[in-house]
């Protein structure tokens, strides 16, 4: 590994070391309820950006990517559940890319 390759990955280790941290040593302060909505919300932004990315990235796929993200997204509206909108999306894109 080059030399300047290491400061930058040693610095991503401490950030990460000292977040983690944190959330040990202030473990007893309380978070505005509106922190914990925002929260909560995390992970389904988090889905839908690397839906998206990966919906606006590069055409080689056909439209087994699009057909598997309408199977999810009807999915999570009619079950509520990401879990469910995860394996509806990868069923259907395998299937049609099988196909």
């Amino acid at each position: 590994m080059s030399g300047d390759a290491l400061w930058p990955i040693l610095a991503m280790g401490a950030g990460v070391y000292a977040l983690r941290l944190s959330g040990l040593v202030l473990r007893a302060v309380e978070v505005p309820p509106a922190w914990e909505r925002a929260f909560g919300l995390v992970p389904v932004a988090l889905l839908a950006a690397l839906i998206v990315t990966s919906l606006t990235g590069s055409s080689e796929g056909g439209p087994d990517r699009l057909i598997g993200a309408a199977a999810g997204a009807v999915a999570a509206w009619w079950s509520g559940r990401m879990w469910a909108c995860i394996l509806a999306g990868m069923v259907a894109y395998w299937l049609v890319h099988l196909l």
